[in-house]
């Protein structure tokens, strides 16, 4: 790595230390947000896989 491209690393300033930061919480947001999303169309897919289970057993 040249001098060059290392002086333009140190060129971020705190505001878009900031911007860096507050983008990277979003992104986690949503991706948490996503995660629980999934975690609940798993459970409602179970459910419903136990309801079909259950009906078939019992007319089988």
């Amino acid at each position: 790595m040249s001098d060059d491209r290392l002086s333009g690393l140190c060129m971020i300033t705190s505001q878009d230390m900031a911007k860096i930061h507050n983008v990277r919480r979003q992104a986690l947001r949503i991706v948490h947000e996503n995660e629980s999303s999934m975690a609940k169309i798993h459970h409602v897919r179970r459910q419903a896989l136990r309801i079909v289970h259950d009906n078939e057993s019992r007319h089988g």
